[in-house]
This record gives structure tokens, sequence and C-alpha cells, in this order.
């Protein structure tokens, strides 16, 4: 039955279909970074906003006032487990790329969340948003929807820009930002280079970060008009993990207001992911020290009217971790022992992609096919206090000397995409995405492996209803595979492996609505509904951990969008 739905993709892609610049659907919307100043955050077009990136630290500051997306933060700067979602959909269920690449992790051992300190905005020059997963080039992770960084290409001129800032005062500790960024293009090579230094000194108990980026990128022109780019970057974060401050974790106990300690505001403390003893619960001083390097290899090539477009690229992440022990968290020992020191290589993920544009009259096509491997490295164990620990469940399962990996994702996608302007007020894009993907054990592990295919398809339609009204409406369904972490606890947890766990599969519909008043004065109302069958389920606490489908999840809502000219110099 695969084979079968694979040569009927191929045969409806293999025609020539090409294509050109995407046109914009009311779900479709575009942040463009300015060097300039202006007076707040303004709308230039449909669906496009301009903000000034001195009045922003980094991009979830961009995106915070976005609708349909909600930001939690836990620290002005830094790898602090801030959550992004977009409606509803969160951290494994949407899609973060980097000019084309992305850069979700293979999520194991607690690294599913976005590192936003590895995004500088100096050198960005416009983000977009897909909400839903209406767009067929996106799969797997893109559930949700899709944050699409886009990086400033290199000039004839060159172009130096620093960026400071230094906050503190009061009862608020110090937050330092710095950035500088360098680019040119000379005869057919271009670079760009970019550095930053993030400080920022704790907020909750014991979040305080520290964070290094370096960025550079390689342009050469080649025969034919085609363009190689290489783009290699290093971020080091070194970063506090949050204690708990509540005298209880139940509701209904006085002391579940009450702080541990009166310097810092009320919350709820991490763990060393996955939680196996008090050995995991952080103390006084527990950190971890990641570095991270993206590699990235591309090339552009026209032929014709056409453009074909090949991306490859790599993460490699490395973490070590440390934990102290805390009177709190076991009476018998004094703070400050170390109790936990391992090395986790977190992220070995690759993949790649190959695109084909063009437009043919009135039609902009676009086929390809992409490819990705979410795969991580060893555990290894320097120390662990089992004394310490609340029970040996870690060391007597693994060694104390750490494991090898147990399981690596593989993922291909095949895709057909068509945008039709079908008359001045009509644009329809329908699309067909066929996915195939498995998760196996790896190293000798016995878990079972996981394996399905699922073909999807998807329309969206807007009609400019006249020049002040435009309306967009989708029909599609789109496809999430389990995650590796859901994979292992699915077979390991209680769950043990058993029923089988299926693909997520989202039916989806979405309707918005804009009314433009006048140049300044626009108001957007969006309506969704999502259907999720088979959706995954993960409970991961002390007393029960694992992973299963449930039948349905169902997610409807509403987003208003409006902004409004008060005066020559504001806008609300």
């Amino acid at each position: 039955m695969r084979v079968i739905k694979l040569l009927l993709v191929l045969l409806l892609i293999c025609p020539g279909a090409l294509y050109a610049e995407q046109a914009k659907h009311l779900s479709i919307g575009e942040i463009l970074i300015s060097d300039d100043a202006v007076s707040d955050i303004k709308t230039s077009e449909v669906g496009e906003k301009v903000i000034e990136k001195g009045k922003n630290i980094n991009l979830p500051d961009v995106l915070k006032n976005e609708p349909g997306i909600d930001m939690q933060r836990r620290t002005t700067v830094g790898d602090t487990t801030d959550s992004v979602s977009i409606r509803g959909f969160s951290d494994n269920r949407i899609m973060l790329n980097i000019n084309g690449r992305p850069v979700n992790a293979a999520g194991v051992v607690g690294g599913y969340y976005i590192d936003w300190s590895t995004i500088p905005l100096d050198n960005i020059e416009k983000v977009e948003i897909i909400r839903g997963g209406g767009m067929a080039r996106y799969g797997n992770n893109a559930l949700g929807g899709v944050i699409n960084v886009i990086t400033k290409k290199p000039t004839e001129t060159p172009r130096t820009i620093f960026f400071g800032s230094y906050g503190g005062g009061g009862d608020i500790d110090s937050v330092q930002n710095y950035r500088i960024t360098h680019s040119w293009k000379i005869g057919p090579l271009g670079y760009s280079l970019a550095g930053s230094y993030q400080k920022a000194d704790p907020f909750l108990w014991n979040n305080d970060f520290e964070g290094k980026n370096f960025a550079a990128a390689f342009y050469l022109d080649m025969p034919l008009d085609g363009e190689l780019d290489l783009g290699f970057q290093y971020a080091n974060t070194v970063r506090g993990f949050i204690r708990e401050n509540r005298q209880s974790d139940i509701p209904d106990d006085a002391g579940f207001n009450g702080k541990i300690n009166p310097d810092y505001p009320l919350a709820f403390g991490e763990t060393f992911s996955p939680y196996s003893g008090t050995a995991f619960i952080p103390g006084p001083g527990a950190k971890w020290d990641k570095t991270k390097y993206y590699l990235d290899l591309g090339y552009t090539q026209p032929l014709g009217d056409a453009l074909i477009s090949l991306k490859i690229y790599k993460n490699i992440e490395d973490r070590d971790e440390k934990n102290y022990s805390s009177t709190s968290v076991n009476p018998y020992y004094e703070d400050g022992q170390l109790v936990l020191d391992r090395t986790v290589e977190s992220d070995r993920s690759y993949g790649g992609s190959v695109t084909a544009e063009k437009a043919f009259g009135d039609h902009d096509l676009m086929l390809g096919v992409d490819y990705k491997v979410l795969a991580y490295g060893d555990t290894v164990v320097h120390d662990i206090d089992l004394a310490y620990n609340s029970y040996n469940w870690y060391g007597s399962l693994l060694g104390t000397t750490g494991f090898k990996p147990s399981s690596e994702g593989r993922s291909q996608g095949y895709f057909l995409q068509d945008t039709w302007q079908v008359s001045d007020p009509i644009m329809l894009t329908a699309g067909l995405r066929y996915d195939i993907y498995k998760n196996k054990g790896i190293n000798g592990d016995t878990t079972p492996s996981l394996d399905d295919d699922a073909l999807t398809p998807k329309l969206t339609g807007t009609y400019e209803i006249s020049d002040r009204d435009t309306v967009t409406a989708s029909v599609y369904q789109a496809l999430r595979t389990p995650g590796l972490p859901e994979t292992y606890w699915w077979a390991e947890g209680y769950t043990n492996g058993y029923p089988v766990l299926k693909p997520e599969k989202n039916n989806a519909v979405e309707v918005s609505y804009r009314h433009r008043f006048s140049e300044k004065d626009v108001l957007q109302v969006s309506a969704y509904r999502y259907s999720v069958e088979d959706y995954i389920m993960f409970r991961f606490d002390p007393k029960w951990r694992g992973v299963y489908n449930i039948d349905r999840a169902i997610i409807s809502g509403l987003s208003l969008d409006g902004s409004a000219g008060l005066s020559s110099w504001a806008t609300a």
C-alpha cells in the first residue's frame, strides 16, 4: 500500500511543476525587522507588520503580541525553557525554521524547547508566521503552525551594527545584552558575521543565565547564476535550574503560597530530565553548560524561469549538567555537595530538502522532498550519589556510567503545492503531502519500532470581496509523527508498548476575515476548529509515566487583531 501511494504522488509531481514567489493568504503574516525608529508596531500592508529592533531584545519580544501566539517566559533573556504555542499547539507541534532549515531538536532528555538565545535579532530581515498546518511544504512538526526566520543577505555596501543594553535597579537584578553584526559582498563573495553576549541575574530562584553566540554565513556566486551558501553557528549557554520556592506543592495547603526563600518570587521548580529521584531535583548552584553547533550547506540554481534549491543541515548539541545537594530535599546532606555530574549528547539530528519552483501563467507551483533523521548521542554519568537519591532506579537500570542512545527516528515527505490566481479577487492554494516515518531501537535496544505513512490533502482559498474586505478559508489534514521521547516512554513506561502508538492527524477548518477601514485602521478576526485524531498524551510524574493515544482532541478558538492610527505619531 505504501508503494502504491508513493507512486501516486510521484505520478502527480513528475510532469514538471515548479514554483515562484508564494502569494499570501490571511493565515500567513510577516514581521519586518527595521533598523529605523518606528513609533510602534505598525501595519504596512496586508498581513505585514514592522517593528523596531532596538525596542526588542530577542525574538520572543517580536512574537509576544501576535494573535494566536502564546509566550510563557521565565526570564527576559536566555535558555530557560521558554514555551511558545500557536493556537494551543506548543513546542513539539510547531516548526521553527531559520532560512528554510528546521531547528527543532531530537527532543530527548528535555530538549524540546526552543533556545531563543541562538537567534539574534540584528541579522534578521523578517519573520514569517504561518498559523495552522495548511501548507503542504511543511510536514511533521508543523501541526499547529510554522515560524520562519529569514536572515539578511550581505550587500555591496559594508554594514556593521552594534547594539547594547543594560538594565537593573531596586529589586531588579541586572540584565545585559550586547550584539554586533557585520556583512559585506565583495565581488562574487558575500559574508555575514554576527556575535552576541547575554547575561541575566536570577529572577526566579537559581535561574541565572549567561549566553554567547557566534554565527557566520558565506555566499558565493556560481556559474549560470547559481549561488552556494555555507553556514556555521556556535552557541554556548550556562543557565541555572529553577528551584522550588513553595513550602508545599499542594494547592489546598497553607504553605502553597508560602516562600522557602523570601528573596525570590513563588515558583514551581524544574527537574533534570528524565526525573529519576532526588538527585535530579535542583539544589543550590544546579546548572547546565550547553554547547550547540548548527552546520548548513545550500545551493540554488535557476533553470530558465524555474528555481532548484538544495539544503543540507546538521545539529550538534552537548550539555554538561551538575546538581548539588539541598538540605530541604534530603535533610541528611548539607547544601552544596555534588550529587549529579553527567554529559548529555542531546542532539545529533541531520537532514535536507530539495525543492523545485516555477510559475506557469496564473499558477505558482512547488514540488519537493524533505528528509530528516532525529538522533542523539551518549549520556555519560561522571558521578551520581545513589545514597542521596530517593531511589536507585537510575543506577540499577542504566548503570552509574551512562548509556548509549536507544532510538532513532527517520522521516521523509513528498509534497506538491499549487497557488492559482483564479481571477483578480480569487486565489486558491491546493497541496498534497505524503509522509513516511520510522522510529526504531538502536545499539541492541529491543524497543518496538513504530512506522507508518499518510497522505494529507490541503486547500486554502482567499476572496477579495472588495478593496476593504478579504476572507480566507482553509480545509486540510496535517500529520504529526511520535517523537523519540514519546516512543521511548510508550515502550518503557507503564504503557509497556501497548497498544501501538499512532501518529496524530489534524482535521482542520479555518476562516479569517479582514476589514480595512483606512490605510492605518485594520481589523482581522480568525476562527478555527481542530479535530486531532489519536492525540498523543505524555504523562510523566513520579507515580506514573507513560505515553498513549486518546481517540480525539478538539481545539477551537477565535482571535482578533486590529490596529488604529491615533495620530501622525501614534498607533494602537
